[in-house]
């Protein structure tokens, strides 16, 4: 996971996909091995859906967002342990806020909406913050 946080932070155009890259291999090598050791965490995927969002790339906020459904669809699964928190929701939000996609806010706005929702049903975890709906605010 360092050498994910490492290709997430270094600012390279090619970091997002790097730790994409890494993040695939860690997954894929525990589901064949069962090694605990290279489950990834909720921290490798942050860190991955971090890169994009920080991306000036073409369909970078696309990018961040199915990072986290990834790791919705593998949590549903049983595959990893942790679901997506309030940081991964949040962090896909900013990358459509910094796109320059039309219709980012829009989508940005449905994932808050999603993060309402989900509060809403009983996880107190997705309570949005003033910083989750200042983000939704600058993507408009």
């Amino acid at each position: 996971s360092a050498v994910i946080n490492a290709w997430s932070r270094s600012g390279h155009k090619d970091g997002p996909q790097k730790a994409k890259s890494l993040l695939d291999e860690m997954l894929q090598s525990y589901q064949q091995e069962q090694n605990e050791e290279l489950k990834p965490n909720r921290y490798c995927f942050n860190a991955v859906i971090n890169a994009w969002s920080k991306s000036s790339l073409d369909g970078s906020a696309l990018r961040a967002e199915e990072v986290l459904e990834q790791m919705k669809s593998l949590y549903e699964n049983g595959v990893i342990d942790e679901k997506p928190d309030i940081i991964s929701y949040t962090t896909v939000i900013d990358a459509y806020a910094r796109s320059m996609h039309p219709k980012s806010a829009l989508r940005a706005d449905e994932i808050l909406q999603e993060m309402k929702m989900l509060y809403e049903n009983g996880d107190d975890t997705m309570k949005p913050t003033n910083v989750v709906n200042n983000t939704v605010m600058n993507a408009w």
